[in-house]
């Protein structure tokens, strides 16, 4: 956690930085740090599938199950035109995957 935050400090415009930061915040509890990380990261480069699937690791994560879906398939619609059959096909199970497992979580 401290390497990511380092990074995200010493590149706080750094998209990679951004998201490694959002998932060691997801892992440490901190669901609104991660949540702050992916918008600036969006931000900077809305067009960026791996933004999106970030965010739906960690809205996943903490049971934002629709929105977790929702973010996968933003980062089927943002693949550059003709993109490797391989990286749909495993955008499209993780989706699938997320809608089977993901529990919806009622309290913050």
């Amino acid at each position: 956690r401290e390497a990511a935050l380092a990074a995200v400090t010493a590149a706080p415009d750094s998209v990679d930085a951004l998201t490694a930061h959002a998932i060691e915040e997801l892992r440490a509890g901190n669901a609104s740090g991660a949540v702050r990380s992916l918008a600036h990261a969006e931000q900077l480069e809305p067009w960026n599938p791996a933004v999106f699937v970030a965010r739906a690791v960690v809205l996943g994560g903490i049971g934002q199950c629709e929105l977790a879906v929702d973010s996968l398939q933003r980062a089927l619609d943002v693949l550059p035109d003709d993109p490797p059959p391989a990286e749909v096909r495993t955008l499209i199970q993780e989706r699938a995957r997320i809608s089977r497992t993901c529990r919806p979580r009622t309290t913050p």
